[in-house]
């Protein structure tokens, strides 16, 4: 196992391609299997927002579980080691795993919630079809496993501020 000289280059890594990009491919194909026997639907503004709500807060626990002991198994492994954060908002997360993980995907839903909601508006996509929605939502997904990603990469390797 390779050594991590760089934590940056470590959180580049597992967010934007392990959290980001895969989860998106991903959920995209799943969307698109669950639609693809109704290629005429469309997806208004409520739909897509209410989709992608429940989607990042699910994506969002289900990623911190399954990064959360990832992540510590890399700080034993001597691959990373522990950082001092200074993010205000890792230093509010619960030390517990499974509060963590429902706190990731709550702060994961609102962050995609507020993004999706905003992307929809300014750029005029309602209504979307099967096909966009899934494209729409795949680029969401990215976005949203990043951010739970993030997060729990960052408090699985915070160490207390004294």
């Amino acid at each position: 196992m390779t050594k991590v000289h760089n934590f940056n280059k470590y959180l580049l890594e597992k967010c934007l391609i392990g959290n980001g990009i895969i989860n998106g491919i991903i959920n995209a194909i799943v969307f698109y299997a669950l639609h693809k026997s109704e290629p005429d639907a469309i997806f208004m503004t409520t739909d897509i927002v209410i989709d992608l709500a429940a989607t990042s807060l699910i994506l969002g626990f289900i990623l911190s579980l399954i990064v959360l002991p990832l992540t510590n198994k890399d700080v034993n492994s001597g691959k990373i080691t522990k950082q001092e954060v200074t993010n205000k908002i890792v230093g509010f997360l619960p030390k517990n795993k499974w509060t963590l993980a429902l706190a990731v995907g709550a702060v994961t839903m609102v962050v995609i919630t507020i993004v999706t909601w905003a992307l929809v508006m300014i750029l005029s996509l309602s209504p979307l079809t099967v096909k966009t929605m899934g494209i729409f939502k795949g680029i969401m997904c990215s976005i949203a496993g990043m951010v739970a990603g993030y997060l729990t990469i960052m408090k699985a390797v915070s160490v207390e501020s004294k």
